[in-house]
């Protein structure tokens, strides 16, 4: 439906040319919506709802402060990024209680700690002997 609209808008706009370009556009995104990377639509949607925030934003900016559009742009795209740099800076508190400041580490790195003999994997691996390719 939003493509629709968004076709015949543009349609409306663009020249003979310019049907072309938003054909090929339309038929790729439709394409998309068939191939297993269909997720790659769910970036597009949420991009597109990112914008219209900062565009409602934008719009409260110039009509309360009475800003200019690229200044109320800029003004809209640097509140959007607070609740990112929120998340950035934030840190969680460390807990200071006894019972979690005894617990050994489970992890050296990104292997865990336990003996490679007493993994499932371990005991039912059979070893074969390396295969070598030698010229004789």
């Amino acid at each position: 439906m939003l493509s629709l609209v968004s076709l015949v808008l543009a349609a409306a706009s663009l020249s003979g040319n310019g049907f072309w370009v938003i054909g090929v556009v339309m038929l790729a995104i439709l394409a998309l919506g068939f191939t297993r990377y269909r997720y790659v639509l769910g970036y597009f949607v949420l991009g597109m709802l990112y914008w219209l925030a900062v565009e409602g934003v934008q719009w409260l900016l110039s009509e309360i402060f009475a800003l200019e559009s690229p200044a109320s742009y800029v003004a809209a795209i640097g509140f959007s990024m607070l609740p990112v740099l929120v998340i950035l800076v934030w840190q969680p508190k460390p807990r200071s209680t006894s019972a979690s400041a005894n617990l050994l580490p489970r992890h050296a790195g990104h292997r865990p700690v336990v003996l490679e003999k007493d993994t499932d994997f371990n005991q039912k691996f059979v070893r074969h002997s390396a295969v070598f390719d030698s010229k004789n």
